[in-house]
């Protein structure tokens, strides 16, 4: 983690509220200062990260609020926009002063070109310091970017502020979507940042190169020291706290209870004696018509104060169990899928794999996946392995060598990034019942509310879902059953996910006992749900004879 630079301010918000364009509330009552520091921007997908990053940047203003700006010298990169500029100069901004230079150098320059130039006469040493700061030394400024990959333009397009070097750096989502490669580049530049930089990210390990972490909650910011680590911790500490003070709370409410019971009885065994008093006789009776209304009244009130505590308590507990519900972690039970340690999922040997139109993609292919091993396909966006996962799940068939499968397709699943699974014109409740048919509707209920779907959440329209609700809808379907399948094809299914709903994927499938193929460049996730091998697509790349082979 960098360390803090100077005391210097950029940019402060002041009360900042944003609504959308139907006059809800998005964000409220944000303020914070932007110093010579980097910073952390995370919250659930949805919340206002983006447009939080508008307004600062002073794309568009606040709906109430102020942003005091103290430098003209903002930079902003948004998430896979990547602007269509002819060359990689064009985007990096400088292609008609390098123009100005080359000229000069020709000895064809004119006093336009003299006076455009000004000081720049080290620019190309400067582009090409920044190409490389970004791992882009081998892409040269007039290279068109319809010829580079979409890692590299979102790499250039960071290059381009790292040649501007302003102020402060806005970056929304920089590594979505990115390699391994292009991931280590960002994370080399944001570790390397000089001044104010601010991003938002679910990228665990870019926020594990920030100095604090603001995390958008109930539409406002919360401030946290530290990086993803710190966050973590103090995370956990809230959560250890919430539930204490809903155990606490619940044992508040039922003494609260017993005691009223307590008065209760005892007020009625006074009732009872004072009524045996009276009917004894020997006392006038103005004397016993006195001492029952006082007893009435005596009982009223004491019962009205313990309502009180009974109600005060009951409110405390309803507040500590909301709180506690904030910070839940998801414990998913999932059944046994009973395979075999020995048993072989699928064996390829010598395998062709080719792209839609035939052409060779992966040659020689020899992969075999045994028993509950969880195995990664890794390499560059490009080589391949969204294909080779879709063959050994059996959508895809090799055009040459052997493929063996030990299992019936219809015990493995193969989930893609667009989870496709779900039927979208349908709700979550039907689509989980499409895949158990046999489930009664009490049990479908609480399969679902074990993945998060309760109540009014089951009956969403799987369309309207989040990329993290699908997913997650997604896994329910396939996981809740008495018979998940025995291996799991997964492609890139950390993508576009907020924390929550990475870290309930990761419960869900630590809590499962098959196999798993999965292709991911997030190391975090891989680590997390226990991939023990993993393999590099690259070494069975065909050489293009020309540009960039689609997955």
């Amino acid at each position: 983690m960098p360390a803090h630079a100077s005391s210097q301010t950029y940019l402060t918000a002041t009360s900042v509220a944003v609504r959308l364009p139907d006059g809800r509330s998005l964000l409220t009552d944000v303020t914070f200062g932007l110093g010579q520091q980097t910073v952390g921007l995370i919250g659930p997908n949805g919340a206002g990260k983006s447009t939080l990053l508008s307004v600062l940047a002073g794309e568009r203003p606040p709906d109430h609020g102020h942003v005091h700006r103290l430098t003209t010298r903002i930079g902003l990169v948004r998430q896979g926009r990547v602007a269509a500029h002819d060359t990689v100069a064009d985007a990096l901004g400088v292609a008609s002063v390098l123009s100005a230079i080359h000229r000069a150098e020709r000895g064809e320059a004119n006093a336009h070109d003299i006076a455009h130039i000004g000081d720049a006469w080290d620019l190309p040493e400067r582009t090409h310091a920044a190409l490389a700061e970004l791992g882009l030394a081998h892409i040269a400024p007039d290279r068109t970017l319809s010829s580079v990959s979409g890692g590299e333009a979102t790499r250039i397009a960071l290059a381009a502020q790292w040649l501007a070097q302003p102020d402060l750096l806005l970056l929304d989502e920089p590594t979505n979507d990115l390699d391994a490669t292009s991931r280590d580049a960002v994370y080399a530049l944001v570790a390397r940042w000089p001044r104010a930089l601010l991003v938002a990210t679910h990228d665990r390990a870019l926020l594990s190169h920030v100095h604090r972490i603001l995390a958008v909650e109930h539409g406002t910011l919360v401030a946290y020291g530290g990086g993803w680590d710190a966050y973590v911790e103090e995370r956990e500490r809230q959560r250890d706290a919430a539930e204490r003070e809903r155990d606490s709370a619940a044992a508040s409410l039922e003494r609260a209870r017993r005691n009223a019971q307590d008065v209760r009885e005892r007020q009625a065994r006074r009732a009872a004696t004072g009524r045996k008093s009276r009917a004894k006789g020997g006392i006038p009776k103005i004397l016993l018509n006195t001492r029952a209304a006082q007893s009435q009244a005596t009982t009223a009130r004491v019962a009205r104060i313990a309502a009180r505590v009974v109600d005060s308590a009951d409110s405390r507990l309803r507040t500590a169990a909301a709180r506690a519900t904030e910070h839940e972690v998801l414990r998913i039970p999932v059944a046994p899928t009973g395979l075999a340690t020995k048993a072989v999922i699928v064996s390829l040997r010598d395998a062709t794999v080719a792209v839609a139109d035939g052409t060779p993609l992966l040659q020689h292919v020899s992969l075999e996946v045994v028993g509950p091993e969880r195995v990664a396909l890794a390499g560059p966006n490009g080589v391949g392995k969204t294909t080779l996962l879709r063959v050994l799940a059996g959508t895809l068939q090799p055009i040459h060598g052997e493929c063996y499968r030990g299992v019936p397709l219809d015990r493995v699943t193969y989930l893609d990034q667009h989870v496709s699974l779900l039927d979208v014109g349908t709700t979550v409740r039907d689509a989980f019942s499409a895949h158990h048919p046999n489930l009664e509707v009490t049990a479908v209920r609480a399969a679902l509310a074990r993945f998060w779907f309760r109540a009014d959440a089951a009956s969403q329209p799987v369309a309207t879902l989040s990329g993290g609700e699908r997913m997650r809808a997604a896994l329910a379907c396939v996981l809740a059953g008495d018979t998940p399948p025995l291996c799991l094809f997964l492609d890139e299914p950390t993508n576009h996910l907020d924390l929550d709903s990475l870290a309930a994927m990761e419960v869900a499938l630590r809590a499962y006992d098959g196999a798993m193929v999965v292709v991911s460049h997030d190391a975090a996730f891989l680590s997390a749900v226990g991939v023990s091998r993993v393999k590099d697509v690259s070494q069975w790349r065909v050489a293009p004879s020309s540009g960039i082979l689609p997955e």
